[in-house]
């Protein structure tokens, strides 16, 4: 919806939040650009400090590169009370002395399917990166892409169930299957059965996670990939498989293993569309989504340049060249 208002010219700015790529994905689809800023960039609480543990970032997709970087300056801050903390960016120019060095990783991360649009998309980064002097280099994930998915719902299930747990406090009774979508309460069982040990394993994955991609921006400033797998699909095209929904309306009564199974499936085809988002929400770093392509039927598709935490200023500057050298390819919704 917000990505549909300012690619319709209806607003120029819209909020968006990105756990998982909800500002990048929707973004590459429409042909905006689409910045999630770092873990701790953006004022949180007091209801909920923790998004998500920090996966979630509240913040916005625009036309220009000038509205991102003016809605950052004004929403940025040095929040004292926030679990995570970023300093605030004061140098909103700031280059190495030196040409950018930029890996590029064409693979999704879950083996899946790239459609050829995609990659056209992102030869044509590469060729323009090249063109203003950086060092472009093929890279690869320096995680295990899968892996960084099942500990990604094993969060999204917690949560979700101590959202739940909050609400049915309000409303005085337990929630049922005829509550919720049917989605919903698969996430929510299996959120329920979860042990604190298993989570808290999996956080701590996270910072592993983190700490491998730290190592690759210490040789590259930046990364880029593809922001989508394709082009935006029919609201038609993912139709639940009944093997799947047969699983959830039973979910309450599976192992735990077993409810993980049915989430990695029920996800597993629009997973494999949008791939390569979720990684900088689990690592708390900064990445953009640029709408660099227009397929021959005019649907846009982007690329991400991801970037280490606090490098927001690098992005928009490189978004800039971008922008200022007639890069960006978009069309007219309105």
């Amino acid at each position: 919806g917000a990505a549909a208002a300012v690619a319709g010219g209806i607003v120029p700015i819209a909020g968006a939040s990105d756990g998982g790529g909800s500002i990048r994905i929707p973004a590459s689809f429409t042909g905006l650009i689409g910045l999630k800023p770092s873990r701790g960039r953006i004022p949180v609480g007091p209801g909920s400090y923790r998004g998500w543990q920090g996966a979630a970032v509240n913040f916005a997709m625009t036309k220009t590169v000038r509205d991102t970087r003016e809605l950052l300056k004004w929403m940025q801050v040095e929040q004292k009370d926030s679990p995570f903390l970023a300093p605030l960016i004061k140098d909103w120019d700031a280059l190495p002395n030196r040409p950018l060095r930029v890996g590029v990783i064409e693979k999704s991360p879950i083996e899946s399917f790239v459609a050829p649009e995609a990659k056209a998309a992102l030869r044509k980064a590469v060729n323009f990166l090249e063109g203003v002097g950086c060092v472009v280099e093929p890279i690869g994930w320096p995680v295990d892409g899968v892996e960084v998915m099942k500990n990604y719902y094993v969060m999204n299930s917690v949560e979700t169930a101590a959202m739940f747990q909050g609400m049915e406090a309000s409303f005085g009774r337990k929630f049922t299957k005829d509550d919720m979508e049917l989605m919903t309460w698969g996430i929510y069982q299996s959120g329920e059965r979860i042990l604190a040990k298993d989570y808290s394993t999996a956080l701590s994955k996270w910072d592993t996670y983190a700490h491998a991609m730290e190592k690759v921006h210490e040789q590259y400033d930046l990364i880029l990939t593809p922001s989508v797998s394709d082009v935006a699909p029919l609201h038609t095209q993912f139709p639940m498989e009944e093997s799947v929904r047969q699983a959830l309306e039973h979910m309450d009564e599976l192992s735990v293993p077993e409810q993980q199974s049915v989430i990695w499936r029920m996800f597993d085809r629009t997973l494999a569309l949008t791939p390569f988002t979720q990684l900088s929400n689990i690592t708390g770093a900064t990445a953009i989504s640029l709408p660099v392509h227009l397929t021959e039927k005019g649907l846009p598709i982007g690329v991400q340049l991801m970037a280490a935490r606090g490098q927001e200023a690098l992005l928009l500057t490189v978004a800039e060249w971008f922008e200022r050298e007639g890069q960006f390819e978009t069309r007219d919704f309105s």
